[in-house]
């Protein structure tokens, strides 16, 4: 009993250690940059709205690639008003204070040279994009993720085991059983032998 203790310990032990790259490299699973978070610990997308962020991927991509003027807000904010509050949340995060189509649409950095590059609404459109694509990535590979951290454990419990190291606690055992099922053997034997009584007559004395 100890022994098997001492072995439940340790696979516990070996099961619950960080998951490293190379881990998920041996089961065929590659690790994508920016997704690490995710493939760690698939389960940070059980409490999000997917569909929602489905739908801020798609929407802020086709923001990106169109002109991003006072029409493309307003048709955003009245065909996909979560959408559109996204963006807003993400604006004022940036500092802006009047929230509109027309205000998100033609508001610009201060620094000339920042203006030139971007206009926040750009950046905006960015992050959000951003965010809303490792969501959806990360909810299309769950089940290729969380298959491959059961096999990872499968490998680790099979590496901590090994056939070799169960046979020679399975023999360990059993010579301890069988050592001692032979000790009882013969208590019982002497035990027995005490409870005879001995009817055996005596031979007839000479007179």
């Amino acid at each position: 009993m100890r022994l098997e203790g001492v072995e439940h310990r340790q696979i516990l032990q070996a099961l619950q250690e960080p998951i490293s790259e190379y881990d998920f490299g041996a089961v065929g699973l590659t690790v994508v940059n920016g997704m690490e978070d995710f493939i760690w610990d698939p389960h940070l997308v059980d409490d999000s709205d997917v569909a929602l962020f489905r739908e801020y991927a798609t929407q802020m991509r086709l923001l990106a690639l169109g002109e991003r003027d006072e029409a493309a807000i307003l048709a955003l904010q009245t065909q996909f008003p979560e959408s559109y509050s996204r963006l807003v949340v993400e604006m004022k995060s940036m500092g802006m204070k009047t929230i509109n189509p027309k205000a998100i649409s033609e508001v610009k950095y201060s620094d000339s040279e920042r203006a030139e590059k971007a206009r926040p609404v750009d950046d905006a459109i960015a992050r959000i994009k951003n965010e809303a694509n490792k969501i959806v990535w990360a909810a299309d590979h769950q089940p290729e993720i969380l298959e491959a951290h059961a096999r990872i454990r499968d490998r680790r419990l099979i590496g901590r085991i090994g056939i070799e190291k169960y046979d020679r606690a399975n023999d360990y055992l059993a010579k301890s059983f069988y050592k001692t099922l032979s000790e009882l053997r013969k208590h019982q034997e002497w035990h027995r032998k005490q409870q005879v009584i001995d009817v055996t007559p005596e031979p007839a004395r000479e007179k």
